[in-house]
């Protein structure tokens, strides 16, 4: 692993990676990646519209090519998976190699009050999101439990969150902050 590593965040969907993420980016002055984001732009859809009309499969190939894209970049960044981007081997080899992964943890429980209203979420459409939700953490929980460092995030502000990311990957690799130019 680098002396300065990609900070990269996994969790399943809701438990902060992208909100946690910004402001580790302003904390750190860093380049921001939300691979969700990046497979929207690239391929001008939205990630219901590729669930939709091309099939899971189709996202998971597109959520790999920009993952290596991120990780790719020699500057060390603040990189946001989507929550199943673990669940794909050639994933999990990349992203433990090329960067510090932090897992921040939530219970389903927890998280359906965050996510029980939102309806870009494809996997959560169905009766019984909550069901879901349990059903992906225990598929996904074994590959998260591999991170560097895991954050509970339950009950956590972002901010607090990522302050106590920072203070983790200081105490790893020192300081965090990209100098000014």
């Amino acid at each position: 692993m680098a002396k300065q590593p990609h900070i990269l965040l996994v969790g399943l969907m809701g438990s902060g990676k992208s909100s946690v993420g910004r402001i580790l980016s302003q904390m750190t002055g860093r380049l921001f990646s939300d691979t969700d984001a990046m497979v929207e732009a690239f391929y001008r859809m939205t990630i219901p519209k590729i669930f939709e009309e091309l099939g899971e499969d189709s996202f998971r190939q597109f959520e790999h090519e920009m993952i290596e894209l991120a990780l790719d970049d020699q500057r060390p960044g603040i990189i946001s998976t989507g929550g199943g981007a673990v669940a794909r081997s050639e994933n999990r080899a990349v992203i433990w190699e090329k960067s510090w992964v932090v897992y921040l943890k939530a219970r389903p429980d927890e998280l359906i009050t965050r996510l029980k209203l939102d309806g870009s979420r494809p996997l959560l459409q169905q009766d019984d999101p909550l069901g879901v939700l349990k059903d992906l953490y225990k598929k996904r929980s074994p590959h998260y439990r591999n991170a560097h460092w895991t954050m509970d995030v339950g009950d956590a502000a972002p901010r607090d969150a990522a302050k106590a990311i920072l203070k983790e990957y200081k105490k790893q690799f020192g300081p965090a902050r990209i100098p000014a130019r």
